[in-house]
């Protein structure tokens, strides 16, 4: 009876066939549009953080955006080595890193750059929702302090919660033989060292797939993220609306006070409507990824079910659903500068000024003051008086 239900069951996992259609597209995705992608996100988040420390960009929102491009670039910079590793082939200690380094702090810049998104909502949520005392709040005590409340918190966290993915792979080395044909004519066997990277235990343990890799991730880097980004903007929306509403009564007035409020809450609604670009982004693009977690909690027993019967690998469209998960969150962490250059008058005078800086103008007056040569200076005359 066993045998005849062992004969029925059939394994979810890609055929050989569907692997080599599946490793194809693969090499193009991951191997070249992500590494493309990836090198001009490195490069746009680089030149977002030189033009945000400008003390024309100087507000606790840009320096929060600053953190994010931070941990967008540590994504991409993995997601490149990433790339190398398994498309392109790479040096041994590559895999040693790989296995003990760099996959779990992957996963620690995507639940980095993931919670930042939220912070960010979050303060301008604050910002817009409750002006009064966020802005006595803000100018209460140095802008560092307020920025390490909010970015400290998501670091430790994104460390802690990513801490079991440091003992879910090691690399071990394998040998293999082969037999190589000197220019002599003679045979000789090599012995070739290669290094392989495997679950650990506590990767296979069932308790740990369906507590921590299934339910615990998707509650903590999906469900929650979601809610949150869903509660923080709909609250933005309606104060954005509050306030324009506000606004259009005090409009009658001339005084310094009204114009004062109508610039402050013109660029408030500015940078609110920046978020929302960002978020509305985000969450597209990570909606694969969420997917794939959720279908993940779904599929435990199905998976299960064919690591018992001896079946290996995943099926064709988990793979391909994959890929583009991938590929969309390098897009996602790419993509910000261009969200500011497209949204941003103030980014895009203070990256023009930075790329194509203007000589300082000198007035009429300045080329009329002129003092003559004396002894005591020893200046030949004609020498301008603001170059003294």
């Amino acid at each position: 009876m066993s045998s005849i239900l062992e004969s029925e069951h059939q394994c979810s996992g890609a055929s050989d066939e569907e692997l080599e259609l599946y490793a194809r597209i693969n090499w193009w995705t991951e191997g070249v549009f992500q590494m493309i992608i990836s090198l001009i996100g490195l490069c746009g988040n680089s030149i977002s953080i030189w033009i945000l420390c400008s003390k024309a960009m100087q507000s606790i929102f840009n320096r929060l955006l600053i953190v994010l491009a931070i941990f967008d670039n540590m994504y991409l910079i993995f997601s490149v080595l990433d790339s190398i590793r398994h498309e392109h082939g790479t040096v041994n200690v590559h895999y040693y890193l790989f296995a003990n380094v760099l996959y779990p702090l992957h996963n620690a810049s995507l639940t980095g750059s993931i919670y930042m998104t939220v912070v960010l909502a979050f303060e301008r949520y604050l910002a817009v929702s409750h002006p009064i005392s966020y802005h006595n709040s803000v100018n209460s005590g140095p802008h560092w302090i307020r920025i390490t409340r909010y970015v400290l918190p998501v670091l430790i966290f994104s460390v802690l919660f990513n801490l079991p993915k440091f003992f879910e792979l090691h690399a071990y080395e394998s040998a293999s033989q082969r037999t190589v044909l000197l220019g002599n004519g003679s045979l000789v066997n090599q012995t070739l060292l290669n290094v392989q990277i495997a679950p650990t235990s506590l990767r296979l343990n069932e308790d740990y797939i369906f507590y921590y890799q299934n339910n615990a991730r998707l509650l903590v880097t999906a469900i929650v993220p979601f809610f949150a980004l869903l509660i923080f903007n709909y609250g933005i929306y309606q104060a954005v609306g509050r306030r324009k509403h506000g606004l259009n009564q005090v409009r009658g007035g001339n005084n310094n006070n009204n114009q004062s409020l109508q610039t402050n809450a013109a660029e408030e609604n500015r940078q609110a409507i920046m978020l929302f670009a960002i978020v509305i982004f985000f969450l597209i693009f990570n909606l694969p990824r969420n997917f794939l977690s959720l279908n993940e909690v779904l599929s435990f027993a199905q998976v299960k079910e064919d690591y018992m019967r001896g079946c290996k690998g995943l099926a064709l469209w988990i793979l391909l659903v994959g890929t583009l998960s991938h590929l969309l969150l390098v897009v996602n962490s790419s993509m910000n500068f261009f969200l500011y250059c497209g949204m941003s008058t103030t980014f895009r005078k203070e990256l023009k000024h930075r790329l194509c800086p203007r000589p300082p103008r000198h007035s009429r007056a300045d080329f009329n003051l002129r003092i003559p040569r004396t002894q005591d200076q020893g200046t030949p005359s004609g020498v301008l008086l603001t170059n003294l």
